[in-house]
């Protein structure tokens, strides 16, 4: 159950109520508009709506994995999605909104290894600036930096795996 506090006060309204829906559910992502949750017997990445239920995002590229962690990134407005893939074959994707629950889905990093009964791996400083994830045997922290070149090589203006790839950034 998914309660809404008003922030004048007053009782919470009930904003999700359909338990029987999800298996286990295993993050959550809160944004200044929305709310994102990761159930771990499906393969998807729902908003909750305002009627109580939950309605699953559309990404393109499909996803490659189980997400297993979710983060609002609040400097850009997007979502970073933790995949649970197969072996040490795990990653990281950001999902920018292209309409409604439509989704674009860019991997940011790659190469991890989550574990199979992963949760909540991820958290990002309230800066934007920091990304921490938690693997079975260690922690990584990335440090956002900027393109060393006006080359961006997806155009979304951040400094991505590609970016590092290519010498961007």
């Amino acid at each position: 159950l998914v309660h809404r506090v008003p922030a004048a006060g007053g009782a919470p309204a009930v904003v999700g109520t359909n338990l029987g829906t999800y298996d286990t559910l295993t993050d959550v992502a809160v944004t200044t508009n929305a709310i994102f949750v990761l159930d771990r017997g499906d393969s998807d990445v729902f908003r909750l709506t305002t009627n109580g239920n939950s309605q699953a995002l559309t990404i393109t590229p499909d996803l490659t994995g189980t997400p297993v962690a979710i983060e609002w990134d609040r400097t850009n407005n997007t979502l970073l999605v933790a995949l649970n893939g197969a072996g040490a074959n795990d990653t990281i994707v950001r999902l920018a909104q292209t309409n409604g629950d439509n989704y674009s889905s860019t991997t940011i990093a790659t190469g991890l290894n989550f574990g199979a009964n992963a949760t909540q791996v991820l958290d990002l400083s309230t800066d934007g600036t920091i990304l921490v994830v938690a693997q079975n045997d260690s922690v990584r922290a990335y440090a956002r930096c900027g393109l060393a070149s006006a080359t961006d090589c997806n155009n979304n203006d951040l400094a991505d795996v590609c970016d590092v790839v290519q010498g961007n950034a």
